[in-house]
């Protein structure tokens, strides 16, 4: 297993990646890399992008020998969008390749999980637990659990000043702590009032057809409209184990609440986006509207609000969309069969320096999900 902390006493794969980057017929490289500039960068794989073709190598490891190793070959159908350079990249593969991004996705991070883990998969292995959706996105039934008399885990994160308190056994929050003060249930989060209130820096709504809009980005200090999008999204991954926390680094996000549900109204969803590295337009990536308000047309209010007031852009590219999330935007009119619309479903791929970054941390395995690690 690698050393996240020793980046140092691994082979520094700079010269030897952009190297084969300006070699005739290649024509973009994404690495799965470790480090940065300063301290070197390991690389356990990278996918080598020629026109219409994409190829997985992998660094196999003898005897104390490494070696980059071609593994596997894909095929394109769509053009892809790359920005940024070679070590801070994102590409963009169309939603038609989705299920060639896929497999590849799935089968890069169970060979860099091999490398980086110890886990001695052999190819055959690799591809049985990729068939057999080892590593599967799909929704799932939230898991049958009460929270009556169950462990409790208790999770100071980094980047929010924000302590979560969960269910040992499904991860449901149900306290939150907020720069180390009192707790507070879980539930009082949806509360209108409580996103509005004084504790933290509070949050200012918009008003739009009766209902209350509430942007969140992490400036610095953790508010309550941080604390809320937080668990909810932690509570979403329940159901959609490929949705992500929000972490108050690189994501945005928006909160829809009806102030007219019980005594102080209530947070009924969220909307979580970004816009990484030098992409020229706003990513979608999750849309997420609590069980018991599902019908009531919130989700397509809320994705409006953000699509014609807050980014404030004609197109944008809607990331990682499942199924039901395209029949949720074409229901909607943002995906259309001219596609004279304004989403543009795509996967995102990408790969950045972590110089700098400690590695060991949970958030920061959060940051580097998409590399595979």
């Amino acid at each position: 297993m690698i050393d996240v902390n020793n980046i140092q006493k691994y082979p520094d794969h700079t010269e030897q990646i952009e190297r084969l980057e300006q070699k005739d017929g290649v024509d973009k490289i994404l690495p799965q890399h470790i480090g940065g500039e300063k301290e070197g960068r390991f690389c356990t794989a990278f996918l080598v992008l020629q026109q219409s073709s994409a190829k997985i190598f992998s660094l196999l490891e003898e005897e104390g020998e490494y070696e980059f190793k071609p593994l596997y070959n894909f095929s394109l159908e769509n053009e892809y969008h790359s920005y940024g350079e070679i070590w801070n990249r994102d590409i963009i593969f169309q939603w038609e390749d989705r299920e060639v991004i896929d497999v590849m996705q799935k089968k890069m991070k169970a060979y860099v999980r091999r490398f980086t883990l110890g886990e001695k998969y052999t190819l055959e292995q690799i591809d049985r637990l990729v068939e057999e959706g080892e590593w599967t996105d799909d929704r799932e039934d939230p898991p049958e659990c009460k929270c009556k008399n169950q462990p409790k885990n208790e999770e100071q994160l980094n980047q929010l000043d924000l302590t979560i308190i969960s269910c040992a056994k499904c991860n449901s929050p149900y306290r939150l702590s907020i720069g180390g003060t009192s707790q507070t249930l879980y539930r009082t989060s949806f509360e209108l009032d409580w996103i509005e209130g004084d504790w933290g820096k509070g949050c200012k709504p918009i008003e739009r057809d009766c209902l209350r809009f509430y942007e969140v980005e992490s400036d610095g200090e953790t508010t309550t409209a941080d604390a809320t999008l937080h668990g909810l999204t932690r509570e979403s991954q329940i159901e959609y184990p490929n949705f992500g926390y929000y972490r108050g680094d690189h994501q945005k996000g928006l909160l829809i609440g009806n102030p007219e549900i019980g005594s102080e109204g209530e947070i009924v969803g969220y909307l979580l986006w970004n816009q990484p590295g030098q992409v020229d337009r706003p990513c979608l990536q999750q849309v997420y509207v609590r069980p018991k308000y599902r019908d009531e047309e919130y989700g397509g209010r809320l994705l409006n609000m953000w699509h014609e007031e807050v980014v404030e852009e004609s197109r944008y590219f809607a990331i990682d969309v499942s199924e039901s999330g395209m029949d949720f935007l074409r229901n909607h009119n943002h995906v259309t069969e001219d596609r004279d619309c304004p989403a543009i479903p795509a996967e995102l791929w990408g790969s950045w320096d972590t110089e700098g970054v400690d590695v060991s941390k949970t958030a920061a395995a959060d940051v580097m999900r998409r590399q595979g690690y």
